[in-house]
């Protein structure tokens, strides 16, 4: 295998590979020669590598060791599948056998490069191999087939494996090209005779194309060539003598070079030591030139090394930098205000001035707890500076709040106890005009901002002086009201109050109040006062925010929300209110029980003025004194008096007529005294400053509600009534609720009366289904049975043809049934039982419905009735009487009584 093969030499190149596999199964599918590069042709580079190639011997491509790729399949026994293998082939000796090297499997190789045009024209015979990792440079002869050998590798890594192999230097497209080449060329398997005639066929065929080619001369090598013809005297034609005389003259060449190298041997001494000394010289300059590398090298991990220590410098000088700024703003922000101690410990409220100094003083003590509890602290908060501060300006908190709350406790305290000395006072009308309040929250509305300071360090101190602020103002208002309740029933003494209507003439005198004014004018007079006692709270002594609803912002706090809220201290504040105002109803409830009708209608009032919110404490108590008067009227009610020696109820001494029948005392009065009570609401108008919030639709809101307190009221007294005779409930019923339903609609459409008058018509007509059965029953109970027999059977599923046959369905029981009933008798009787039980208390165009509605239930049944036995299962029996001559006998009776 010599550098100058030729294409016939590749085709022996192929069957030598070949050989190199005779003892193994395995096939040459592929194989190129290709030259080794040796690692000093790549190593020599840079300023002298021309004179080094020239002088010092190193090996350059032409003096590469040659070598063979070879690409060998093997089809696996068990699997059937291609084992691919790439070998390195050296030759041996002067025989030129090859023997294996180097073996690597396909999947071994993951990358290979050329250079390639677009047209899949090798450019280059470069050919380099990533194998396993290890890079292998070498060169090819002929770029026809490194473009062969690679479409080959291509087809088998595709056929084998599934990750594509990397081809660097050409295109996919060129690439699929020549591995299409590659298979339209090979056969399926691949073999290695077909490998070895393909290279046989492209070696003659190169053959046969060299001889038949024909090359032409140039003009001067034609007369150069004439030339020498002509010198030496041969023909064109005498090739023979043209052959022996260019080999004589090479033969004299030759031997005259030989003789010149043997009679120049002493100058070839001299310039082989020349050589020589270059080549130590060149020793020398490489040491020195290694030398001067290591140094640089060296040089350049010290300036590396310089470099890194002066950004660490210069980072650390950085970082220094910050961090003492950090530490100048971490004590400025652990050192507490200047003067601040000292405001502290000499706090004083005697003038304006002190006062907003110590409020200053809060103010900054308080942002300083907050600087310190806040996010700028943030990691440092477990230092022990910051809670030495923290430990330190809690202390200073809680005795300047210790301070500050014992002097507002104390004017609470004194400002209480100066209005009680100085007395109450009323006008003529009875409403107090001292204690002022205005003078008693003017002197402590001045303090709001120091309250609100000290609300910020601790939240406590706002409910410690609200519950003190609450006992004192309770202790007050107590004073006050029986001051002013104890003068009221002194305004009353002496005044005739016999009846609601006989008050008109003492009404108006100054100094004689009638007893349910008393109690109104204390009601309202105090209740304004609670409600802005709260507001004065809500500003003063409780500063938080109520969240708002949905898509709205928070609000401030309302005497409303404080009420709720702080029930406990408001509770202490409305101490006592209560009994007051209890008080004062049972005595007006003594002098004439009549009045609790306007004493409720303030009370609901009063109670629609404060909003009636749940688990407000003053809502409560003014919800137990209406209850408390409601009970009164009650008991008002149902007691017994006597009048002319013959006990008669407290409606009959109103002048109402009890009737023969069940209908209840309560029931009968109701109407008249819902008439009496309009009047008496009339009366009990707003007046002042209580009416422009309790007027229009408040002052409705309260007539409604005790409206529906006395329709509840005498609902429950006909249920009791029903319980306690079970025999009659029907009946009591009955004609309880058709008075009420008759009777309301003569009253005012007010919300609750037609709600309860609703209410009454239905509970009436439920009383009047159950009474009708029950009374018809009596008088056509054997006929109404039957019926409703025949009716289950049919509801249940039976047919109707077969409804005869079902026991006590038959047409004799029925006829028999029939012929029992006396008609015009029974409805005589039915009749006179209704009248006795429903006349005498519900009238005549009451008892005239009632009757009405009877009649049409028991002609309903007969009509059905006559329905069934009618039709031909039953033979077309007629009844008699039928639903038509019954409804006749009715309307007779009805006449005729």
């Amino acid at each position: 295998l010599g550098s100058g093969a030729s294409s016939r030499g590749l085709a022996v190149m192929s069957a030598l590979a070949q050989l190199a596999f005779a003892t193994s199964e395995d096939t040459v599918v592929a194989s190129l020669q290709v030259t080794k590069l040796s690692a000093a042709t790549s190593v020599i580079s840079g300023v002298g590598s021309s004179v080094a190639k020239r002088f010092v011997g190193v090996k350059t491509r032409e003096s590469d060791k040659s070598r063979v790729l070879a690409v060998t399949v093997l089809r696996d026994v068990e699997s059937r599948s291609l084992i691919v293998k790439l070998h390195v082939l050296k030759a041996r000796g002067e025989s030129g056998e090859l023997q294996l090297r180097d073996t690597w499997k396909l999947k071994q190789l993951t990358r290979v490069e050329i250079k390639a045009t677009e047209e899949g024209v090798v450019t280059t015979k470069d050919l380099v191999l990533i194998l396993d990792g290890k890079t292998f440079n070498w060169v090819c002869q002929d770029g026809q087939d490194v473009a062969y050998f690679v479409g080959c590798l291509t087809a088998l890594n595709r056929d084998t494996l599934r990750s594509p192999l990397t081809i660097l230097g050409a295109k996919a497209a060129v690439v699929d090209q020549w591995s299409e080449e590659y298979k339209s060329e090979a056969p399926a398997g691949g073999g290695g005779k077909a490998s070895q005639e393909k290279g046989k066929g492209h070696g003659e065929e190169s053959d046969a194309a060299g001889a038949s080619g024909k090359r032409s001369l140039t003009e001067e090598e034609e007369h150069d060539l004439q030339s020498y013809l002509d010198t030496y005297k041969i023909e064109i034609g005498d090739v023979g003598t043209f052959e022996a005389r260019l080999r004589t003259e090479i033969f004299n060449l030759e031997a005259a070079n030989v003789h010149a190298l043997f009679s120049g041997g002493d100058q070839a001494a001299e310039i082989k030591g020349a050589l020589h000394a270059c080549e130590s010289h060149l020793d020398d300059l490489e040491e020195w030139l290694s030398v001067f590398s290591l140094k640089l090298s060296n040089m350049r991990q010290d300036i590396h090394t310089i470099e890194e220590r002066n950004n660490e410098l210069e980072i650390s000088s950085h970082n220094n930098v910050v961090l003492m700024e950090t530490l100048r703003e971490f004590i400025a922000m652990l050192t507490l205000p200047p003067g601040l101690e000292k405001s502290i410990r000499s706090c004083s409220f005697d003038t304006d001035e002190r006062i907003d100094a110590a409020v200053r003083a809060a103010e900054e003590l308080s942002s300083f707890r907050q600087r310190l509890r806040g996010d700028d602290i943030g990691c440092y908060a477990g230092m022990r500076a910051v809670r030495e501060q923290l430990e330190y300006s809690d202390k200073l908190s809680v005795e300047l709040v210790q301070i500050s709350s014992t002097f507002v406790k104390s004017l609470v305290e004194a400002v209480t106890l100066e209005a009680i000395d100085a007395g109450v006072k009323c006008d003529a009308k009875g409403i107090p005009c001292a204690p002022d309040w205005q003078l008693i929250h003017g002197r402590l509305r001045k303090y709001t901002q120091l309250v609100r300071s000290l609300d910020r360090l601790d939240q406590k101190s706002s409910r410690v002086l609200l519950h003190k602020y609450c006992s004192s103002v309770n202790n007050l208002l107590r004073h006050q009201m029986r001051d002013v309740a104890s003068q009221a029933r002194t305004a009353c003494k002496g005044a005739d109050m016999q009846g609601a209507t006989s008050t008109a003439g003492a009404a108006g005198s100054k100094n004689i109040q009638r007893p349910d004014e008393a109690y109104i004018s204390v009601l309202q007079h105090f209740v304004q006062l609670l409600v802005k006692e709260s507001e004065f709270i809500a500003n003063v002594f409780v500063h938080r925010e109520m969240p708002g609803g949905p898509g709205e912002s928070d609000r401030r706090m309302t005497g409303a929300d404080v009420r709720v809220t702080y029930d406990a201290e408001m509770k202490i504040l409305f101490e006592g209110f209560q009994i007051e105002l209890t008080k004062l109803a049972d005595w007006t409830a003594s002098v004439n029980p009549i009045l609790c009708v306007t004493m409720m209608g303030a009370t609901g009032r009063a109670l629609a003025w404060t909003g009636e919110r749940a688990g407000d404490p003053l809502c409560d108590l003014l919800t137990e004194c209406q209850d408390r008067i409601q009970k009164l009227l009650g008991n008002f009610l149902n007691q017994e008096n006597s009048e002319g020696g013959r006990p008669v109820s407290m409606a009959e001494a109103f002048g109402f007529v009890k009737s023969d029948c069940d209908v209840l005392p309560e029931v009968l009065g109701l109407p008249a005294l819902v008439k009496q009570f309009e009047n008496l609401m009339r009366e009990s108008l707003p007046t002042g400053s209580f009416e422009d919030q309790a007027a229009g639709d408040g002052h409705m809101a309260a007539v409604d509600t005790a409206y529906a307190k006395l329709l509840s009221s005498t609902f429950q007294c006909i249920d009791r009534a029903a319980k306690a005779d079970a025999k009659r409930a029907d009946r009591i019923r009955l004609l309880n609720f058709s008075f009420l339903a008759e009777n309301l609609a003569e009253t005012p459409a007010s919300g609750p009366v037609l709600e309860y008058r609703r209410d009454a018509r239905e509970e009436a007509k439920k009383a009047f289904d159950i009474y009708v059965s029950v009374e018809t029953s009596k008088q056509f109970g054997s006929v109404l049975e039957v019926a409703n027999h025949m009716r289950t059977s049919l509801d249940s599923g039976v047919p109707a043809s077969e409804l005869p046959r079902q026991p006590g369905c038959g047409r004799e029981i029925l006829v028999k049934v029939l012929n029992s009933v006396a008609g015009e008798k029974s409805l005589q009787a039915l009749h006179k039982r209704m009248k006795k039980h429903l006349l005498g208390a519900l009238g005549p165009k009451v008892f005239e419905k009632l009757w009405s509605e009877s009649v049409d239930f028991l002609c309903g049944w007969f009509a059905w009735l006559d329905s069934i036995l009618s039709s031909p299962v039953y033979a077309g029996y007629r009844m008699s009487p039928s639903p038509t001559e019954l409804r006749q006998l009715a309307d007779r009776v009805a006449r005729r009584s």
